[in-house]
């Protein structure tokens, strides 16, 4: 899905660079970084944060953001919505795009009048178990606009829940793209 979006976004979104794991990293530091040093300005320095408070917040932080690659982002609230607006501020400054913003910026392409109509005759989806609702709103998109999907997957083989895919991408595929399925 990413290297697609990649590819056909290209030329058709704002200038951008990728932001792999390790970026991805270093702006979360940077970004739990800076709400701390808020929150002891705030405090007039009766909170006192350490690089362990930091690093914690980072692994978190992290986990949350691998939980949330094909879901809605959560408004922000508390720490952790302090933390991920100030990343995303640090990432749109550097024109970085993660690989949640390619999905995005994929499904927003397809729902705009720029999207060439029927670009996709036909979609092969492999391990379509693990399939995150983004995903499934960008292979809607797909389908609306005349795509004939292909979908290769096993239930009992889904794995990437803690990236947010659901299983029932592939227990709902039938149901979800009726009236031409077949099951194999």
């Amino acid at each position: 899905f990413h290297a697609v979006a990649h590819a056909l976004l290209r030329g058709h979104a704002p200038p951008y660079h990728i932001v792999d794991e390790e970026e991805k990293l270093l702006l979360l530091d940077q970004a739990v970084r800076h709400v701390f040093f808020d929150m002891e300005e705030q405090t007039c320095g009766a909170y006192r944060y350490s690089d362990q408070d930091c690093e914690t917040t980072v692994r978190s932080m992290h986990g949350v953001f691998n939980a949330l690659e094909g879901a809605p982002r959560p408004p922000p609230s508390g720490l952790q919505g302090r933390v991920l607006q100030r990343y995303e501020s640090f990432k749109a400054r550097d024109g970085g795009w993660d690989f949640r913003d390619l999905l995005v910026g994929w499904r927003d392409y397809i729902r705009s009048p720029r999207w060439p109509r029927g670009a996709f005759r036909h979609v092969l989806i492999d391990e379509v178990q693990d399939l995150n609702p983004l995903q499934l709103e960008i292979l809607d998109a797909l389908h609306a606009d005349g795509a004939q999907l292909v979908a290769i997957g096993d239930d009992a083989q889904a794995i990437y829940g803690f990236r947010g895919s659901r299983v029932d991408a592939i227990l709902g595929f039938a149901e979800r793209y009726a009236p031409a399925v077949q099951r194999v």
